[in-house]
């Protein structure tokens, strides 16, 4: 079984899709943490950022080898991404690697590298899968689709907490700003914009808690 749990940024992707996971007793994967660390491990290899948006597929391909490039999640530890035996996941979750993140995440052979490697994951799991386009372009054909959306303002609002929890102190306005033109970006590159798939339950979470949403994509998705 495959779930796919898309949608904008602090929409509650992450906190769902764990919860849902936890409670189905399958294998959670993050799509933006792949992105990230790729978005980190090019950056401390020494490639600028004109540079990565010519490198080809077959080249991107080479910094994810398994033995390179892990991916590891557990209910109790939560997600770590090892490359070269470093933990690169402390690193990950900074405004920096956003801002770099979304630059990077729109050249068409970064993904295309990146949505391989998520792919083999099906091949031995059932998943929770959640990203920008998982439902869209990387799992098509999941049993179960969901797209979480929020008004602007409250999502402002939860990623600043996330922010501060990291030390990182924003405000409010800025974290409008921010996720307004992250939103911008998303919705408008021409490859694997950030838009709801067609057959996708759609669940705006403005009005109830993380939690309740999750309860939601059980009702649905429980055998």
């Amino acid at each position: 079984m495959i779930i796919t749990i898309d949608g904008p940024t602090a929409s509650g992707k992450s906190t769902v899709a764990q919860i849902v996971a936890k409670e189905l007793s399958i294998y959670y994967l993050n799509s933006g943490f792949l992105y990230r660390a790729l978005a980190y491990i090019l950056k401390h290899e020494g490639f600028q950022d004109h540079i990565i948006s010519e490198l080809p597929e077959s080249e991107i391909s080479k910094f994810i080898l398994p033995d390179l490039f892990i991916y590891k999640y557990d209910p109790v530890e939560k997600i770590s991404v090892i490359y070269k035996n470093l933990e690169l996941t402390k690193f990950l979750k900074t405004h920096e690697m956003d801002k770099l993140t979304s630059v990077i995440s729109k050249y068409p052979p970064i993904r295309a590298a990146l949505l391989n490697y998520q792919r083999l994951f099906a091949k031995s799991n059932s998943l929770v899968v959640e990203g920008r386009d998982t439902g869209t372009v990387v799992f098509p054909e999941a049993n179960f689709k969901f797209f979480l959306t929020a008004k602007t303002e409250i999502r402002a609002q939860r990623w600043q907490r996330d922010q501060e929890k990291l030390g990182n102190f924003f405000i409010f306005d800025e974290c409008v700003s921010l996720i307004s033109q992250r939103d911008e970006r998303d919705t408008k590159r021409i490859n694997s914009p950030c838009v709801s798939a067609s057959d996708a339950y759609l669940i705006d979470n403005s009005e109830i808690d993380l939690v309740t949403t999750a309860k939601e994509i059980l009702k649905i998705c429980r055998p």
